[in-house]
């Protein structure tokens, strides 16, 4: 018992002095935690909830067995759904330290960044490797149009949407194994409380994990889909101002392509790559670091602030629905019609 005592204190020790040399200091990432963690997210996630949902049911009523953008985007809306339900979980200590008091608050937050946020984290990163995803498919649907019938058939892109969901929980797997927790008696507090502290498997595996999610995960995986968006997205733009152009010329042809639906995943890419690429871009960029630390007031800012981009992501797919086609106002307006009818 001694020696875990002292592991977590010297654990304190470090974490006081990264702390120390922070650039962020805790004032700072107080406010930020008071606007963001304890206001704005839990708002936008009942947003971001309520739009998944709907955009589940509308999506389910259409052609899911046999329209590839729709199988993507109902994956995307699943994804979405799943990180509004569980980011207003993980970001509730904020209100239990203000409503209750902070040792309850620290309770409650460790518990839950022992088995829920790593969780919530990976459905973050399902949304950006699926935007990728979209950004090819629709690449190859718009510049090759008469090709793409033989090539995204429904059946492969289920396959893709369910490998993208396989392939971020296999890669991501050695994190859920890496902290554990332990109670230790708070001076400032007179009471026990537990700490996070790294479990003997990360101390043995240290080298490999580091290498499985920061260098394959975050840098190809997450770097391989903002690069997909970063270099189609354009492309599919400029085409399609190309093909604006001729329209009646293309509509003629067998396999002609929704111009619609290529501009509604456009602004899907679009808003991802403005909103998700400067935070991969970062968590990157931090393996290359040398001596950078997880234990900071800059990580803890920087997990705040991605995880409420994740609920404008998602809040902001139901809007560019709604604002950008027709036939999903349509799917919308029959869904709350039904819906008053019953009441």
């Amino acid at each position: 018992m001694s020696n875990v005592s002292d592991k977590v204190k010297d654990s304190f020790r470090l974490e006081a002095m990264v702390y120390d040399a922070d650039p962020v200091s805790m004032e700072i990432l107080q406010l930020m935690e008071l606007a963001f963690g304890c206001v704005l997210i839990h708002l936008f996630a009942l947003l971001g909830l309520a739009g998944a949902t709907i955009n589940i049911i509308v999506l389910s009523s259409q052609n899911i067995t046999t329209d590839s953008s729709n199988i993507l985007l109902i994956s995307l809306s699943v994804a979405d759904f799943v990180f509004c339900l569980t980011i207003p979980i993980c970001r509730f200590k904020c209100i239990i330290s203000h409503l209750i008091d902070i040792p309850t608050g620290i309770i409650y937050d460790i518990f839950i960044q022992q088995h829920l946020a790593f969780f919530n984290r990976v459905f973050y990163y399902i949304s950006i490797t699926l935007v990728g995803a979209i950004s090819a498919e629709r690449f190859l649907v718009v510049f090759f149009p008469l090709k793409v019938v033989s090539i995204v058939t429904p059946s492969r892109i289920r396959f893709v949407s369910v490998s993208v969901y396989a392939i971020n929980f296999a890669l991501a797997s050695p994190g859920f194994f890496c902290l554990t927790e332990t109670w230790l008696l708070s001076e400032s507090y007179n009471r026990t409380l537990p700490v996070l502290v790294i479990t003997e498997f990360y101390k043995e595996n240290i080298k490999v994990v580091n290498v499985v999610i920061s260098l394959v995960y975050n840098n190809t995986v997450l770097g391989v889909s903002i690069l997909l968006s970063l270099t189609c997205t354009p492309a599919i733009a400029v085409k399609l101002w190309i093909v604006t152009q001729k329209r009646q010329k293309m509509i003629q042809k067998k396999c002609s392509f929704d111009l619609q639906v290529a501009k509604i995943l456009i602004a899907i890419c679009t808003v991802s790559l403005l909103v998700y690429g400067p935070f991969v871009g970062y968590i990157t960029a931090t393996y290359f670091i040398p001596d950078y630390k997880l234990i900071s007031n800059s990580f803890n800012l920087y997990s705040v602030i991605t995880d409420f981009s994740g609920t404008i992501c998602a809040s902001a797919n139901f809007l560019i629905y709604v604002t950008m086609s027709s036939k999903f106002r349509k799917h919308y307006t029959r869904l709350f019609s039904n819906v008053c009818i019953c009441k």
